[in-house]
């Protein structure tokens, strides 16, 4: 049997990682959607790719060794609960935006983006002074590609 190279499966989803938040740093949708293409399905896998608790996993796991970062899940927000947030660390973050996320699996990124307005989410991060990302991500099993919808608040 062939080993199962795990350390070269960290390192691929660690600089996708990291292009992923420079994407979204930069605004930049399309570099953000190739960093997710190449990187969900093969931290997934084929069993369970289609689940939207995975694919929260996988982004948790993408975004998580960012210094930049740090990362919480299913955090409540406003009238809801925000699939992950990033909020800037103190060490490597001074000047970068907050991040909200809401993922969807076979739905829109619209929808995505929209529910993050509708229940208000930004709207804990009162008081907080920097830049407010919300981004929309939609992850469509049929194709195993992603639409994301940025928006700074």
């Amino acid at each position: 049997m062939e080993s199962l190279q795990w350390e070269a499966t960290l390192a691929r989803a660690q600089s996708a990682g990291k292009d992923l938040l420079d994407a979204l740093l930069d605004n930049d949708a399309p570099k953000a959607k190739s960093a997710l293409d190449k990187a969900h399905y093969p931290l997934a896998g084929p069993f369970h790719h289609a689940s939207e608790d995975n694919f929260a996993v996988c982004m948790r796991a993408l975004l998580f060794p960012d210094p930049r970062y740090a990362t919480l899940s299913e955090t409540y927000m406003g009238l809801g609960r925000a699939d992950l947030l990033c909020l800037p660390t103190p060490e490597g973050g001074k000047g970068l935006p907050a991040i909200i996320f809401e993922l969807k699996v076979g739905k829109s990124d619209d929808e995505a983006l929209g529910q993050i307005e509708d229940r208000e989410y930004a709207s804990s991060l009162k008081g907080y002074e920097g830049n407010i990302l919300e981004v929309g991500i939609d992850y469509d099993p049929e194709s195993k590609t992603h639409e994301v919808k940025i928006a700074r608040v």
